[in-house]
């Protein structure tokens, strides 16, 4: 089993090691199951969870619902593509006013 060859890798190699989570898999199919329930869950801003992990697809939806809620203050723009060749959203937060601006990189 992997988990036996990991062990005995670290252990022969004199690597200290602690284990934080006994069972990651839980976890993880915890999040899967989360996120197949609140998929497509979302009909507004207002609607969207934040607390759980969202596609690429979900993400970019809910950019459209912002944009589409907030026309006067909220755009998308493409600041180019990903290495798929997908293309790269941002949103542009601004009244129109010749202000300064900040950039805030999240995820």
């Amino acid at each position: 089993h992997s988990l036996q060859a990991v062990r005995a890798f670290l252990a022969y190699n004199q690597i200290p090691y602690h284990i934080m989570i006994e069972n990651v898999q839980e976890l993880l199919d915890d999040e899967q199951r989360d996120m197949v329930k609140y998929r497509g869950l979302a009909r507004s801003t207002d609607d969207f969870v934040y607390t759980t992990y969202h596609d690429l697809n979900s993400i970019n939806s809910f950019m459209d619902m912002l944009v589409a809620e907030n026309r006067n203050m909220v755009s998308k723009v493409v600041i180019g593509q990903s290495y798929e060749k997908r293309p790269l959203n941002v949103l542009k937060f601004s009244t129109g006013a010749n202000r300064p601006g900040i950039w805030i990189d999240t995820g």
